[in-house]
């Protein structure tokens, strides 16, 4: 156990039969789940780009535009912009202050979140810390 906070060590985990068994896994089946995404040609259809043998046709000699990109630009020109910050920030601040939250509620002691936590006072908090 390394810290106070019942975590396992890096060194640990790396050394354990059960992430090898885990990984040896997983790893190569991501590997060849991408590669038959690719060689299917199924990213081509989900991300709307042309083969490479249909960049350039009979009937098309200049560079595919992607007419989508171009439509959604000029539909955001109708979304005020403030709100698109106020989106950003509060997508970044939210989950951040949540996480920050759950882990101010964890006791130095133990690791389980204290239900009390919002109910006691800052002393009553330092005096539980302190014994």
């Amino acid at each position: 156990m390394s810290g106070s906070t019942g975590e396992r060590s890096f060194a640990d985990i790396l050394t354990s039969l059960r992430y090898w068994v885990i990984h040896s896994i997983t790893i190569p089946s991501l590997f060849i789940a991408g590669w038959l995404f690719v060689s299917t040609g199924l990213a081509y259809d989900v991300f709307g780009s042309p083969r490479p043998n249909e960049y350039f046709t009979e009937s098309r000699q200049g560079i595919p535009l992607r007419t989508v990109l171009i439509l959604w630009n000029n539909s955001m020109n109708l979304v005020n912009p403030f709100f698109v910050r106020w989106l950003a920030v509060h997508g970044l601040a939210v989950p951040t202050v949540s996480f920050l939250g759950q882990y101010q509620q964890c006791s130095s002691s133990n690791d389980k979140p204290n239900s009390n936590y919002r109910a006691m006072t800052h002393q009553t908090r330092m005096n539980k810390m302190l014994n």
